[in-house]
């Protein structure tokens, strides 16, 4: 063999130097290298996993705060409209008288509404009913006025003791009196008969829709008071998704307004 000659097959193998095969050394900085490499890749896609699960998140909850809100404009609407048809027809909205066709169900864009309200059965019977539409405020249990009826009523949905305390209970310095002889309370909300003893959010939700004070039926001045035309409801917002009709939001509104001398707002709770 010819000096400084190699063959093809060895010289692949190495590299030639001072006609010598020379092997390619492993060094341990290559392996440092390679787990360097790793680790950055791990931290990377730790990296996206992290941010794609807060775009996700805050994506979602978009969705949810564009659905609430569409749900909320619709119980809104259920209002609105309560309030046109009691200026347009007052007196269709008395007590136990049903508008389904009108107020179950309404589509307003790509939402719905209904506006109902609740009867009690009255007397001995503890039934509670729901129609469609609104009521009037003076089929309500008015607690500001310690009458025999409101107590009764009040007696057969929470019992005795609660019906005296509610009636009676609210602070002194809250009472007024009328040129008749009743003694009325001047609840300045329904929502204060949760500082009533006894009373849990549960009793609340019971009877907030089925009683009144004396400042939604009645306006005072002058010594004397003067009956509102003032009605009631409970509208709620719904949107819908899927095949099913699922609700994936629902907005709820209760409500207590009044047509005379000028339309107002007495009372507006969201839930």
């Amino acid at each position: 063999m010819r000096p400084g000659f190699m063959p093809k097959e060895r010289v692949r193998r190495g590299f030639v130097y001072a006609g010598r095969i020379m092997r390619p050394v492993r060094t341990e900085n290559g392996a440092s290298v390679l787990i360097l490499v790793l680790w950055t890749l791990f931290f990377l896609g730790a990296l996206a996993l992290a941010v794609g699960g807060h775009v996700s998140a805050n994506v979602r909850m978009a969705a949810y705060l564009n659905q609430s809100v569409r749900a909320h404009y619709a119980a809104v609407a259920g209002v609105e409209k309560a309030i046109a048809a009691a200026l347009q027809t007052p007196t269709n909205f008395i007590a136990y008288r049903n508008h389904a066709a009108d107020f179950e169900d309404v589509a307003v864009g790509d939402a719905e509404f209904s506006v109902s309200y609740l009867v009690f059965g009255g007397g001995p019977d503890p039934s509670v009913t729901t129609n469609f539409g609104i009521i009037t405020e003076s089929v309500m249990i008015d607690i500001d006025w310690d009458h025999w009826t409101n107590r009764a009523r009040l007696d057969v949905l929470v019992g005795d003791a609660l019906a005296a305390n509610i009636l009676s209970n609210y602070p002194a310095h809250k009472r007024i009196e009328l040129e008749s002889t009743r003694r009325y309370g001047t609840y300045d909300t329904l929502q204060e008969m949760l500082a009533v003893d006894d009373i849990d959010r549960e009793t609340f939700e019971l009877l907030e829709p089925l009683t009144t004070l004396a400042k939604f039926k009645w306006r005072f001045g002058e010594g004397k008071r003067e009956r509102r035309a003032s009605f009631r409801g409970l509208s709620e917002g719904r949107v819908r998704a899927g095949e099913d009709g699922a609700i994936i939001a629902e907005k709820r509104i209760s409500f207590v307004f009044c047509t005379e001398p000028v339309t107002n707002i007495l009372y507006w709770r969201e839930h």
